[in-house]
């Protein structure tokens, strides 16, 4: 995407790079003999991470997070769906299945897993694992969200209406929106709409108590513009989520997922920013296109991998 790129560094960019280009077997050795180098003090997680990028996005997202992961000994593996073009998005959750069931059978691993998405990663996942996954075949210690939709998109309701859609596209394309971009025929914007495919499946699904659910969301505490500049700071979102109402702009979100919409009763939740000073120098590092490069959400998730007792700031009701 046209700000991810401009905003990371050419050193991150280039890593990221590097270790894409390794193939499963590769970065499974790779990750080995990183496991064997961490100094003591740091802690190995006992569990494999995948890694789910979100829509109209990449595996070059976890650029910053990936040496993070390195430097704590874990290993991860990058499911890519980018190139993937699925006349049913919920196609997308088998083949997330089959990287797992694959990843697992080529190295006879057969315990639990860490799951880190992004956006519509999670919601992607969340179909696999509570829906589809009816004999809870993948076994999952801890799923870790960032801007998850959890719930019904306002703005992909937005891109369907003909009264909003023609300036949210037009703000919205070159940066969250590609080019050429119809969203009647994507099936993921289509999915997450209010009473789509998507959600529907998630609304009549029940959160699984064998996994730790664990999000990672931010919001615009100070008012800053400079947050998300397009929205001048703010998420669109339905008053009251109600899709009858009016929509508005809000604080709470971060300029593409409002916060009621990440919410999942019972799972724990980070609310970033924390560092209100650094969210004064960086402001738009925190919002939805760039949060998973965020300096205080990568914490978040080694945080999350590697304690054993992770505490989160509240739940969501």
């Amino acid at each position: 995407m046209l700000m991810y790129v401009n905003a990371c560094d050419s050193a991150s960019h280039a890593a990221a790079k590097s270790n894409l280009l390794f193939s499963r077997r590769q970065s499974i050795i790779v990750q080995d003999i990183l496991q064997n180098n961490v100094p003591n003090n740091v802690p190995n997680s006992k569990c494999p991470v995948i890694l789910v990028h979100g829509w109209k996005s990449s595996p070059h997202i976890w650029s910053r997070l990936i040496p993070r992961l390195e430097e704590s000994g874990i290993e991860y593996h990058l499911f890519d769906h980018s190139k993937k073009n699925y006349s049913d998005s919920l196609l997308i959750a088998d083949e997330l299945g089959e990287f797992i069931a694959d990843i697992q059978s080529w190295t006879g691993y057969s315990g639990a897993v860490d799951i880190v998405s992004h956006s519509l990663g999670t919601t992607i996942t969340r179909y696999l694992l509570e829906v589809a996954d009816t004999e809870r075949r993948f076994k999952v210690r801890r799923f870790i969200g960032i801007g998850p939709v959890n719930r019904a998109s306002t703005l992909a309701e937005l891109f369907n209406d003909e009264r909003y859609a023609p300036s949210i596209l037009k703000t919205l394309t070159g940066v969250f929106v590609p080019k050429e971009f119809s969203a009647a025929d994507d099936p993921l914007v289509q999915g997450v709409r209010f009473g789509g495919k998507l959600v529907a499946n998630l609304s009549d699904a029940t959160k699984r108590d064998d996994i730790d659910y664990r999000f990672i969301v931010a919001v615009n505490k100070t008012r800053n513009p400079d947050f998300f500049r397009l929205f001048e700071g703010k998420t669109w979102v339905f008053q009251g989520g109600n899709p009858e109402n009016t929509p508005v702009l809000t604080y709470d979100g971060d300029g593409i997922v409002a916060l009621c919409e990440s919410a999942l009763k019972g799972a724990g939740y980070s609310l970033l920013p924390k560092d209100l000073d650094y969210f004064s120098e960086k402001p738009g590092s925190y919002c939805h296109i760039l949060l998973p490069t965020n300096r205080e959400a990568i914490e978040c998730v080694i945080g999350y991998l590697t304690a054993d007792n992770v505490v989160s700031d509240d739940y969501f009701e």
